[in-house]
């Protein structure tokens, strides 16, 4: 069965027969063409029309149907069209069902469909993706037990009964009470399903919220990747040790952004360098400027970019010390060396004691490695865009000097080819007819500086390449 959307207006062929034998026989008796919409004893007839022996071929019929719901037509629903006035061989066909079709019932059957295993598993179609892709967004559905302000028993039976099953994933409220919340599960006892999250509800769920567990690493409130969330046990001038439902294995959270979430120390970022698996011991850059300690809450998230590091609370800050250390007497930032500047204490003129210097190896206050090379490559990228300016400044404005004496290169410089070309369009040419017939080229003070002898059989003509002026 044909199925339509509403507003559309389709056509619907059909086929006459004579009841005796079969044969393709003209509808007649002036037709006329109804639509019964499913459970409803009122046919539809408006926006129904029909034209009969169609490519004038006998007993074949086209119905239009205007399927809008001006006419009364439904999204959802299923209409049969039916003979209501005509005759096929002198005998009565009211009443004969010649097509049906539905209104958007096939796009919601597809979008209802359950999609299992057993029923879409056919490799590479849509089902089989659909159900691949749902398996590596969400973890598991279902609608919780129970729930406090930071905690959520999971539905008995469809969650996970393995412990930390859930940590550092994405508890989505998806409806009824607390419906559209996200929080990060920081700790899961599968023994009772219970998931604990941070930061706590803004409205409580409880045994009437869906739910779903959705991977993500991101977190709740600053939609920025997460990798770990807790309360940390002490904290050095350079160090904080993490949790003890941090992960156990080395350097885990190495190059990923520590930041205090509140508690002593609260709104300080500091890049991981190394992490002790076994102590929990996080390294940072640079230290602190107040140490955490234990009522210290943070959050360990994944450092994407050089643009995520500048865009740390700090970065004002780094960028003010760092303008200030180049003074005109030389870089002295701890850890980094940058020779003495003596001539361009600006750093945006042409003098090349800039070049000489040596690069940086670390910014401390940037909390960012720096290579040589990449100090390097951006001065010199710097030098070969003021070049590129000189050197486009020149040829735009610089006057072009002509063309001496002599033979024109085959393998011109652009200067070169452009200016013979403009001196003999410019500059006077003459054609020699007595002796030797030959194109003369001068310059602008009627020197001649190049000559083309000419041949001209009176069938031929031609021009040989430019030789020396006399």
């Amino acid at each position: 069965m044909r199925d339509v959307s509403l507003e559309d207006t389709f056509r619907h062929h059909f086929t006459t027969r004579q009841f005796s034998d079969g044969v393709p026989t003209v509808l007649a008796g002036t037709p006329v063409l109804s639509v019964l919409e499913e459970n409803n004893a009122t046919p539809i007839t408006a926006g129904v029309s029909i034209s009969v022996d169609r490519a004038s071929v006998v007993g074949l019929n086209e119905a239009t149907i205007i399927a809008t719901a001006a006419n009364g037509y439904e999204a959802g629903k299923t209409y049969a069209i039916y003979i209501s006035t005509g005759t096929v061989g002198g005998v009565s066909v009211i009443g004969e069902v010649v097509g049906g079709f539905t209104i958007g019932n096939i796009a919601d059957m597809v979008w209802d469909e359950v999609l299992t295993g057993a029923t879409h598993n056919v490799s590479t179609s849509a089902g089989r993706r659909l159900r691949q892709l749902e398996t590596g967004i969400v973890l598991d559905s279902g609608t919780l037990d129970a729930a406090t302000s930071n905690t959520v028993d999971l539905e008995t039976g469809v969650a996970s009964t393995v412990d930390d099953f859930y940590n550092h994933n994405l508890l989505v409220i998806t409806g009824l009470t607390g419906a559209g919340q996200v929080r990060v599960i920081v700790d899961y006892v599968g023994s009772g399903n219970v998931a604990t999250v941070s930061p706590p509800w803004t409205t409580n769920p409880d045994a009437t919220s869906t739910y779903d567990i959705v991977i993500g690493y991101a977190h709740a409130e600053t939609t920025s990747k997460t990798a770990h969330v807790g309360l940390a046990q002490a904290g050095a001038a350079g160090t904080i040790t993490l949790s003890t439902s941090a992960s156990a294995i080395t350097d885990f959270y190495k190059n990923d952004v520590v930041s205090i979430d509140s508690g002593t120390g609260e709104g300080q970022e500091r890049i991981i360098t190394a992490y002790n698996g076994s102590t929990k011991v996080a390294t940072i850059e640079p230290n602190w400027t107040t140490n955490p300690d234990s009522t210290s809450n943070y959050i360990v998230e994944e450092a994407l970019s050089v643009a995520d590091v500048f865009a740390m609370h700090h970065s004002e800050t780094a960028a003010d010390n760092l303008k200030d250390d180049y003074d005109g007497t030389g870089f002295t930032r701890a850890n980094s060396t940058i020779g003495t500047v003596t001539t361009n204490t600006d750093m945006r003129g042409t003098d090349s004691a800039l070049l000489a210097a040596s690069a940086p190896t670390n910014f401390g206050d940037l909390s960012i490695t720096v290579t040589t090379g990449l100090v390097s490559l951006l001065v010199a990228t710097q030098a070969s865009i003021d070049a590129i300016e000189t050197d486009t400044n020149s040829l735009n404005d610089g006057a072009i000097s002509e063309l001496a004496q002599g033979v024109p290169s085959a393998t011109p410089t652009l200067q070169n080819a452009v200016m013979l070309l403009y001196m003999a369009l410019r500059n006077k040419l003459d054609v020699q007819t007595s002796g030797t017939d030959a194109l003369e080229m001068h310059n602008n003070a009627g020197t001649q500086i190049a000559i083309k002898l000419l041949t001209d059989d009176g069938s031929d003509y031609s021009e040989a390449k430019m030789t020396t002026g006399v």
